[in-house]
């Protein structure tokens, strides 16, 4: 904006300003006054007659409005998203996934960016990530664009023509018993740490909404555990069987009540913000101990896939599974479908066996079709 003492005339219109430059001033359809630098007079008369034009048409992106947005960085949008996520469950993980995009593009115009950008940005990510994960990036671009459109920041997405990968999520790792009983045979193993391993492995909880449980979120009596941090964002219950109610008795027994209340206090260290908390010390000790035990590399997550697994492979409905892993869809449950085989066949032997009773072939032979109520005249 130019100092309206530097100009030669103060009417509005294009004026020739004493460092050489010429002002278009025109006021636009909110009565407000609009002066622009330019650096020639043909521009400074173009870019009044656009805001003319644009006030007389009734436009609310305006010239100047549109300069504005060509000068917006990547940077601002990705602070909108992240103000707007920040209260939520899930806002860990999206703003890790939100930080990669914005090094991605940091200093970068957004009117700079184009669906060329965004496509290399993802087909870099499959070297080195699975097609689930490039998916989970490429909906938080989506969403960062998204947010800019609602207000008003950009005009289009470059994510426009870009297509979700299909995914395998069939494939699962979860802990067989031989590993389970070499990883607790492990004589450096603090004790305090293998029953934090069967609470795991007993009750399908996620890391973050294990380590945050305080004591008072434990009920004996009913044997219930109240999850106030899960990944929904509302409060949640998991019943305890016979194993994870011992082990949180034992545990609660041999360590000394902490400040904060929390069971697990002595593992569940975090650096940084609390919603982008990263379990260093159990996920070192955890490597530490899977290498003793001379086992392959499992996450801590491979725990909660047990967990369901062991339960499908022992003959538990999906249903009954789906409420214990607390799955919003039932069709993130079905994945652990096929380690039932057996279940499947048992089934079907079960409907072969129906023809093997006579009671079942007497039912179908003596059915005798219902009759037709009589349309003749009832005598009183």
């Amino acid at each position: 904006m130019a100092n309206v003492n530097q100009t030669k005339t103060k009417a509005i219109g294009v004026s020739k300003l004493d460092n050489g430059k010429f002002l278009a001033d025109w006021k636009d359809q909110f009565g407000k006054r609009q002066r622009v630098q330019c650096p020639t007079f043909l521009q400074a008369k173009k870019l009044r007659a656009e805001g003319e034009a644009d006030k007389w048409a009734g436009r609310h992106d305006s010239a100047s409005a549109r300069r504005a947005k060509d000068n917006i960085l990547f940077d601002g949008l990705v602070k909108d998203r992240l103000e707007l996520i920040k209260d939520l469950a899930s806002f860990e993980g999206e703003a890790g996934r939100i930080n990669w995009w914005r090094q991605r593009f940091k200093n970068r115009l957004v009117s700079s960016i184009s669906y060329q950008d965004v496509n290399k940005a993802l087909v870099d990510l499959l070297e080195s990530r699975k097609p689930s994960t490039r998916n989970l990036y490429f909906s938080t671009v989506k969403a960062i664009y998204a947010l800019a459109i609602q207000n008003d920041k950009v005009g289009k997405s470059p994510c426009i023509g870009i297509k979700r990968l299909k995914e395998n999520n069939k494939v699962i790792s979860w802990m067989d018993i031989g590993d389970e009983r070499k990883l607790m045979a492990v004589k450096e193993m603090a004790e305090e740490f293998k029953l934090t391993v069967i609470i795991a492995l007993n009750t399908g909880l996620r890391v973050s909404e294990q380590m945050p449980l305080r004591r008072d979120d434990l009920d004996f009596r009913s044997r219930q555990i109240t999850l106030r941090e899960t990944k929904s964002g509302e409060t949640q219950f998991q019943p305890m069987n016979s194993i994870a109610y011992e082990a949180f008795r034992r545990l609660i027994a041999m360590m000394p009540t902490h400040i904060s209340g929390e069971v697990f206090h002595f593992i569940n260290q975090y650096k940084g913000y609390k919603k982008t908390r990263n379990y260093y010390k159990l996920n070192y000790a955890w490597r530490k101990y899977c290498d003793l035990a001379g086992i392959k590399k499992y996450r801590w997550h491979d725990l909660r896939h047990t967990f369901a697994s062991r339960m499908v492979i022992n003959g538990e409905s999906i249903v009954v599974v789906q409420r214990l892993m607390r799955h919003a869809d039932v069709s993130t449950t079905m994945r652990y479908v096929h380690l039932a085989p057996r279940n499947i066949e048992d089934a079907l032997s079960r409907l072969s066996n129906w023809y093997d009773k006579p009671d079942n072939w007497q039912e179908i032979d003596t059915q005798v079709p219902s009759r037709m109520p009589s349309t003749g005249t009832v005598n009183d």
